[in-house]
């Protein structure tokens, strides 16, 4: 039997839509629960015992319920974020939160990205169309694009709010399997 996932995810933002088509592409037996900052914690609890696997990105928890899924589910629950107010996060096993590395701002996607390319080996992870959506997602969430100097980020914002979640999900993931790079055509521009 497939294991199955919850994806927990932040309702907002192309940073808490991504890591969907990320997950769907690795793991076959996905579920994905978009929630706002407060809802985590006790949307967690009512599915923690009904998933052989929990991820959560671009939220984060209460320490009261850190401390107890380090002492009983550590092993089934995943949690990525790049906010500085979720780094106490950090001291247990299953969280990883890093708002900055090598000089680097990351958004939750990044690290979620990272993650999945160190755990499978996918075409779909590995195409360059897919690392340009990410560093795009990057730029957008960290505002880096007005610091790096890539304005074209902001575009993505733009797609996002006039395709919303569902279609961006489809969108995107069929982009990534029919382009081997990640380039805004004539109409997306538009």
């Amino acid at each position: 039997m497939n294991k199955k996932l919850l994806l927990i995810t932040h309702i907002a933002d192309e940073d808490g839509i991504t890591p969907i088509i990320l997950a769907k592409q690795v793991y076959e037996n996905v579920d994905t629960m978009l929630l706002n900052p407060g809802e985590v914690d006790e949307k967690l609890m009512e599915n923690i015992e009904k998933y052989d696997m929990i991820h959560i990105t671009d939220l984060s928890i209460s320490e009261h319920l850190a401390k107890k899924i380090e002492e009983k589910y550590k092993d089934k629950i995943k949690l990525f974020d790049h906010h500085a107010t979720a780094l106490y996060l950090n001291k247990y096993s299953f969280a990883k939160v890093v708002v900055e590395e090598n000089g680097k701002k990351e958004s939750a996607t990044s690290l979620y990205y990272k993650y999945l390319k160190s755990k499978f080996k996918s075409d779909f992870l590995n195409k360059d169309s897919l690392k340009g959506l990410v560093e795009q997602v990057r730029l957008v969430d960290t505002y880096d694009f007005k610091t790096e100097k890539e304005k074209e980020a902001i575009n993505l914002d733009y797609l996002f709010s006039i395709l919303g979640k569902e279609n961006y999900v489809e969108y995107f993931t069929k982009y990534i399997k029919e382009k081997n790079k990640f380039k805004y055509t004539e109409k997306e521009k538009f």
